[in-house]
Order: structure tokens, then sequence, then C-alpha cells
């Protein structure tokens, strides 16, 4: 049983890259283009993500590592498709114990937009889904597009045996069209109001190219653009690469504080070689990141060089706020 769903396209490069040219290809996006298909699957993971991801070696927590999982997204046309599975899923879901859900999860009363819904399901195909850090910061994230105003649900089991939602070997043989209780993922529609879900969709990621991607003539760099003004790379003196963790590690891989002024080209941790995605290691790197930089520091850094919008409204929303004061992420790429 699977999704029928359309391949997500690159929003950077410039068409897919091609061939080993040491200077690839140009590709450009305004911070407002993250990409929409990474998220939490429970927000107990959001305190792992940066200690994951900013330390080296990362620190994890083995006991609540992601190892199975099934996906299951909300299918909204009318065509007879007996393939699907009707379900109820939930923000906030109890662990599945030993005698299973009540039915009262399984036959919610009302239906509570962003917290309790329920619909008709399809298994996503476990070859359209992956988690980030090999399952340790909770992240799922989504290789496929999933129309707008479809639910997405999960089943998941930790290392510790705790396991959320219902696994379609749950349901007892013969009865099929009994529904799923699933842990909530993405609402139908999700938007800020519904802040437990909002917090749960990453805005921090982004598809700068069509992967596999190269080391080899890779480029990247950060510009902020303020009113009338040119370009630069950098803030109260400091190269946004730094300030944003992107520039932390020396040719060598020794970690230098103040970086060396390149990209770290870090697979798993900086760049998804494979997907062509930029990874910051900050969930709001134009927020809490540049704050906490020059926190750091001792310095306390004006308002005008942060961008909160980006992360507490809609990216639609949130382009009308960077009229005049743009960040914008820019270089090139080439073929692995």
């Amino acid at each position: 049983m699977t999704v029928v769903v359309s391949v997500l396209m690159s929003i950077g490069c410039r068409g897919n890259i091609s061939g080993n040219s040491a200077s690839g290809k140009p590709f450009e996006l305004s911070m407002d283009q993250y990409s929409p298909n990474h998220f939490f699957i429970d927000t107990s993971y959001i305190s792992l993500y940066e200690p994951y991801y900013q330390n080296d070696p990362p620190s994890i927590n083995a006991a609540t590592q992601v190892v199975e999982a099934e996906v299951w997204v909300e299918q909204l046309s009318a065509i007879n498709d007996t393939s699907y599975r009707f379900g109820a899923m939930y923000i906030d879901l109890p662990p599945h114990g030993q005698g299973g859900y009540d039915s009262i999860y399984r036959y919610p009363d009302s239906v509570v937009p962003g917290s309790r819904e329920k619909g008709r399901f399809a298994r996503l195909d476990p070859s359209l889904f992956r988690f980030d850090a090999d399952g340790y910061v909770g992240v799922l994230s989504i290789d496929t597009a999933i129309g707008g105003f479809a639910g997405i649900g999960i089943a998941y089991r930790r290392a510790d045996g705790q396991q959320f939602g219902e696994f379609s070997r749950d349901v007892p043989a013969g009865q099929n069209n009994l529904p799923l209780v699933l842990k909530m993922v993405r609402p139908a529609y999700i938007w800020p109001p519904y802040r437990e879900a909002w917090r749960m969709q990453l805005m921090n990621i982004y598809r700068i190219c069509d992967g596999p991607i190269s080391e080899e003539g890779f480029q990247l760099n950060i510009f902020r653009t303020s009113r009338g003004g040119t370009p630069v790379t950098s803030i109260e003196g400091r190269p946004l690469l730094n300030v944003l963790g992107l520039d932390s590690y020396g040719p060598d891989g020794t970690r230098i504080s103040n970086g060396d002024g390149q990209f770290d080209f870090r697979p798993g941790f900086t760049i998804d070689e494979d997907k062509g995605e930029l990874i910051f290691p900050y969930l709001r790197p134009l927020d809490d990141g540049i704050r906490g930089y020059f926190a750091a520091r001792g310095v306390v850094v004006p308002d005008s060089f942060l961008y909160p919008q980006l992360y507490d409204t809609t990216s639609e929303a949130a382009t009308m706020y960077a009229l005049f004061d743009t960040y914008t992420i820019s270089g090139r790429a080439a073929s692995k």
C-alpha cells in the first residue's frame, strides 16, 4: 500500500547539476525558501537537535532513537481505492501499552484541527522517507511532495521499546476496517496558531540542488542585504558562515572557534550530499542562532540583524518582513 506522489523539484540550482566541473552550477535561495518536508515526530525531540548538530562527537540519547516507523499520508481524493485505511491521529499521544489504545482514541468524538484529526490514510513507501541523524533527533524527512491539506501520521518504535501509534501489524487479523491510531506529524493544515504542530516543522534545512553533490568545486556563502545597501557576508565584523554555525572547522577537521572562512562540508551535519540539502545546526539560525553566538561573546546584537518572523509566521508572511533586509544563500555545486 503506497501513496502516489510527485518527486520534489529543486528550488536552488538552475536545473539538475551535471558534470564535475570545478565551477559547478550556481544556486541562490532566500532564507524563507526552506524545505517544507522535514518534521519532528514529537516535540520531545526538539531539545535533542542542537546538542546533536553542534557537538563533535554529537550528543545523543540512545534510548529515544527511532528504530522502526510506518508513515501514513491522508488521502483527500474520492477515487475508489480500497488500499487506504481509516485513522485518527493526535499531536499528543501516550505510548502504546500492552493492551493497545482505548477505543476513545480509535473513535474520537470530535475533531480539533491541529490537535486531533481523522481521515483516510495510505501508507507511504519506505523509500520515500528517512530519519535524519540515524533517528537520534526524531526528524522525519519526506522525499516526495505531499499535497496541501493532507495530514501526516506515524507509528514508530524507539530503541528503549516504547511505541507510539499503531503499526499495521497491530490491527487484529480480519479487522482491517478498524481505524489506526497514529501520532500526528503534520495536521491537515499547518499554521502558527497550531503552536505544537508548528514547532514540529523544521525551518532550517534548504534544498539547494538536486543531489547527489560533490565536495569538489562546492562553494557556499550567506549574504545579508540591508535597505539600499550592497550584499555583505558578515555582521558586527563576524563572518555569517561562522555566526550561523557553518564554519567551525579547519581544512584538517580541527575545530576552530572563529572558523577558517570556508563552508564546512560535513556530510550528515551541514550537508546532505545525496539530497542536495544544506543543514543549519540551529533550529532558528536567523534568530536564536545569531543572538546566541554574540551573547556567548558578551555582545548584545541589534534586533535589526534578527529575523524571528521567519519562524513565527508562514513563509509567505515572513517574506513581507524581509522586503528591505534580506538573507540569501548562494554558491555553486557540481554533481558527485
